[in-house]
């Protein structure tokens, strides 16, 4: 996997948009950078919804998602 140089917390979300989704932050695990898309933000502006590559989604912190640096150029 190509490093990531840059990480840069969007603003604001593009439906579908490609991402990065920093998980592992709690008990312990390892962070690790999961792709993602983003699916729709929650009621709670402290969290969105994503959607992995096999079609799992989850409520995450926005903190925690970062927008994809290939996409942004």
């Amino acid at each position: 996997m190509d490093q990531i140089r840059e990480l840069v917390q969007p603003a604001t979300f593009v439906s579908e948009g490609k991402y990065f989704w920093l998980e592992g932050r709690e008990r312990g695990r390892q962070q690790e950078m999961t792709p993602v898309r983003f699916s729709s933000y929650d009621p709670c502006p402290a969290f969105v919804i994503v959607t992995t590559e096999i079609g799992k989604k989850h409520r995450c912190p926005r903190e925690a998602v970062y927008a994809d640096p290939v996409q942004r150029q």
